[in-house]
């Protein structure tokens, strides 16, 4: 396990593949369970390693639109939910100019 971290600490996907594919399988059921899930998903992993992707702002948009939802218990309305989420996320435009716009 703890080889395993660190080689995913340092980014090397060539010496946790390795490690991975050369532990013997006599441990215990839980460690034997986790290296023939890590085996099987380790085209996915390697993805992981080469590329710093990731869905989590993606999840947490998702989140806080469900939460929106059921702080509503459901609009009257589709237009009202719509600029709620808008308002949320800052991604409607002010109708009135800026302060600084008005001073020039």
């Amino acid at each position: 396990y703890q080889t395993l971290l660190f080689h995913s600490q340092r980014n090397d996907f060539d010496a946790f593949k390795h490690v991975v594919e050369s532990m013997p399988e006599g441990g215990s059921s839980l460690m034997t369970t986790s290296l023939k899930t890590l085996k099987k998903h380790l085209p996915r992993i390697e993805n992981t390693f080469k590329y710093s992707f990731s869905n989590g702002p993606l999840e947490g948009t998702i989140n806080k639109i469900k939460v929106i939802k059921r702080v509503a218990y459901g609009y009257r309305s589709f237009w009202n939910f719509k600029h709620r989420i808008l308002v949320s996320f800052n991604l409607t435009q002010k109708s009135t100019p800026a302060i600084a716009d008005r001073a020039a």
